[in-house]
């Protein structure tokens, strides 16, 4: 079968009849092109014809009154024509074709070398915001934009190569060790107060005090200076102390008298989700909006395939517990413990190595709310650092 026989497509039949030499010399003298002629016994001969001309020699076979029949057919043209009674097969075949021809171009999973104390799971989700991630192009995960991109979205690395082998994305890193960071921030720092104080007690380790014991300082002023003058020239380094001081803070706690407290479960409900890269595809029909009277919880199964490759999709299942939720109210004295208890937890919270010397408080139940006012007197470590890039080196680092 030639190359035009293959697209046009073939006919073989089988010719019966008395005379099978004459049916050939009649069939050549029309100008029919047979071809793989087999003379199967005196009355019987296969032939292979084109399909356009079949037509003309099945003509010739019946004019004479004798008999032929198609024993298969072949080609492009056949082949397309069984196709197109199965439309399934069709379309299964040209989706194929389009992802045998789509998918070499894009990423499909995505890996990280080189880190050591940065998480890959930080690393890959940092790069799909930079566009590094599933159905991202390969042409264009390799380019200088995205290295630059990834390199500002995590400022811990000192470079970083992206390379694809496959449909594999594979983000080569190098962070920064202590020494960079050292470099990258070196500077001067001063102390100044974070708030406002009496000072009762002050160490420098580095630096110039600016300050001195039963000093009244306000938020924001100078305590330890990095700049120290040495005469022939200044001296400046990160400031490094302890600045204690007397500090007074105030407190203010509003609640409801009334509140709801949680009863029995009384319904559960099991809701799926499907997550395809970033897309969620819900399999329920409600919004999947909930009322404040439950409690959600969520569980998401990856799938993986052998080796360790996770796709990305993933089966996302909600867990919604409803629950009866009843009236209840405190006496005063529980109240004003209760809130007692939770502003002094938060104070001790707030401050950075302070302790409360004394309270001056107040508890008042109106009708719908209970106020409270609390004042407090503390000893608390007032020193923060506050650091400034220096352009130019006109001292002597220590």
């Amino acid at each position: 079968m030639g190359a035009l026989g293959s697209i046009m497509g073939e006919v073989n039949a089988e010719i019966i009849s008395a005379s099978p030499a004459d049916v050939l010399t009649k069939a050549n003298n029309a100008g029919i092109t047979l071809s793989n002629v087999t003379f199967k016994s005196e009355i019987c001969v296969s032939v292979t014809v084109d399909r356009l001309q079949y037509p003309s020699l099945k003509s010739i076979v019946e004019h004479r009154g004798e008999k032929i029949q198609i024993l298969h057919r072949k080609g492009m043209f056949y082949l397309i024509s069984n196709l197109r009674s199965r439309p399934f097969l069709m379309v299964g075949i040209v989706m194929l074709i389009i992802l045998s021809l789509y998918l070499p171009t894009r990423v499909l999973f995505v890996e990280v070398e080189g880190n050591v104390r940065i998480p890959d799971r930080l690393i890959i989700h940092r790069a799909q915001q930079c566009g590094i991630g599933f159905g991202a192009s390969r042409r264009e995960v390799r380019s200088e934009k995205m290295k630059n991109a990834l390199l500002s979205a995590i400022p811990e690395l000192r470079w970083a190569g992206v390379n694809t082998k496959g449909c594999v994305a594979v983000i080569t890193v190098l962070e920064r060790n202590e020494e960079d960071e050292n470099t990258q921030t070196a500077g001067v720092s001063n102390i100044v107060a974070s708030r406002d104080g009496v000072i009762c007690e002050a160490t420098v380790l580095k630096g110039n005090l600016q300050c001195k014991v039963g000093q009244a300082v306000k938020k924001g002023q100078l305590l330890i200076s990095g700049y120290t003058d040495c005469d022939r020239f200044i001296r400046i380094c990160d400031a490094e102390g302890e600045i204690k001081a007397y500090t007074k803070r105030e407190i203010e706690i509003i609640t409801p008298k009334e509140y709801k407290r949680k009863g029995k479960n009384f319904k559960e409900k099991t809701r799926y989700r499907l997550l395809v890269g970033k897309n969620i595809i819900n399999f329920f029909k409600d919004s999947g909006i909930s009322d404040t009277t439950c409690v959600k919880m969520y569980e998401q199964r990856c799938l993986s395939l052998p080796g360790g490759f996770q796709l990305p999709v993933a089966l996302l299942i909600e867990r919604i517990f409803s629950y009866d939720y009843d009236s209840f109210c405190d006496s005063e004295s529980t109240d004003y413990l209760w809130i007692r208890d939770q502003a002094e937890q938060y104070l001790k919270l707030q401050m950075s190595a302070g302790v409360i010397l004394s309270k001056n408080d107040s508890f008042l139940l109106d009708e719908d709310v209970c106020r409270y006012n609390g004042v407090y007197s503390c000893v608390e470590m007032i020193g923060h650092k506050l650091s400034e890039e220096i352009m130019i080196d006109n001292g002597k680092r220590d």
